[in-house]
């Protein structure tokens, strides 16, 4: 018994020794270490290698140290823009300018009746109402438009009813020729106006987009006829200027070259709300009867419940006018 006490005793004084030699030396590598780094701290002008991004600082005889230095990333990185291989310089950065995509509208009192309500964020709307090609030109090179990207221009309307309509030609390519480095430009055909004839301005505006890179939308055909009649509900009763629903097709027809309208997500069920509500909506062409309800209006048992809901959207009646019911059904057709 005494015996396995002796060795028990000898293997923990040995255990014992060990330990004391191994944190003597871990003491002795910390105490080298905090040496090295207070002689590199009390040097400020010591040479670093740029081409890494981290300072690999000398080694001492067991621990290799590696510090990475915020501050000289920075500098490292002010550096190479500014060109200099110094990096305490103090010269000024020059950032990139950031390329936005934003689309500008400028025209006369035409473009008055667009909301910016209903367009993308990135699209502005300027109207200077009586205000020609010329003025136009000018206020485009005085004002800031660097951030644009896309410049729609609507103008000429006021030159045709003045009778100075023979300078738009040329204004039209100078100003194009000012913004083509910059932007690209898109030259719109006016609207028919009943003041005056407005067809040799769009003769000029289509040759300009010919003979230059600008962008042609054609806004006259969306506000005339087959027969090559304007649309008057599209106008206020001046035959100038256009009412909210002409000017909601004149934004209809710039979006389909250049998009400028929020995109609307509907959702299925106000889809399928929208389908019902114009399949059981009643045209305004009824006459006194539009608004009266009877046995035979918007009741599908007296011909077939489950018939007329699975037919399709059909044509008005051509007996009655009404759209709840096709011809065949039709109570003034009926014989019982």
């Amino acid at each position: 018994m005494s015996n396995l006490n002796e060795g028990l005793l000898k293997r923990w004084q040995s255990f014992s020794e060990s330990m004391k030699t191994k944190m003597s030396n871990i003491l002795t590598q910390k105490k080298e270490t905090e040496i090295s780094l207070n002689k590199l701290m009390e040097t400020p002008t010591r040479s670093y290698d740029l081409s890494n991004d981290r300072t690999t600082f000398p080694a001492t005889q067991s621990i290799d140290v590696e510090i990475t230095s915020p501050a000289l990333q920075t500098s490292q990185n002010t550096s190479e823009l500014t060109g200099s291989g110094n990096a305490r310089t103090n010269d000024f950065v020059h950032k990139p300018r950031l390329e936005q995509n934003r689309t500008l509208l400028i025209g006369d009192s035409i473009l008055k009746g667009i909301s910016k309500r209903g367009l993308q964020r990135h699209v502005d709307v300027r109207t200077l109402p009586g205000k020609k090609s010329r003025d136009i030109y000018t206020r485009l090179l005085t004002d800031d438009i660097s951030k644009y990207t896309k410049i729609v221009i609507y103008v000429g309307g006021n030159d045709a009813a003045s009778g100075t309509s023979r300078s738009v030609y040329e204004t039209l390519r100078s100003t194009y020729e000012a913004l083509r480095h910059q932007c690209t430009v898109y030259l719109c055909t006016l609207c028919p106006q009943t003041d005056t004839d407005i067809g040799p301005v769009n003769e000029d505006i289509q040759k300009v987009c010919m003979e230059t890179g600008a962008v042609l939308i054609d806004c006259y055909h969306s506000f005339i006829y087959a027969d090559k009649t304007t649309i008057r509900p599209f106008y206020f009763k001046d035959g100038i200027h256009l009412c909210p629903k002409g000017s909601s097709r004149l934004v209809s027809t710039i979006n389909t070259v250049t998009p400028i309208v929020k995109s609307k997500h509907t959702s299925a069920r106000e889809l399928t709300h929208r389908v019902d509500t114009a399949r059981y909506s009643r045209p305004p062409w009824t006459g006194a009867t539009y608004g009266i309800r009877d046995r035979f209006q918007n009741n599908g048992r007296q011909f077939g419940n489950r018939n007329f809901q699975l037919r399709g959207r059909w044509s008005p009646c051509r007996r009655c006018g009404l759209a709840n019911h096709s011809t065949e059904d039709c109570r003034n057709h009926r014989l019982w």
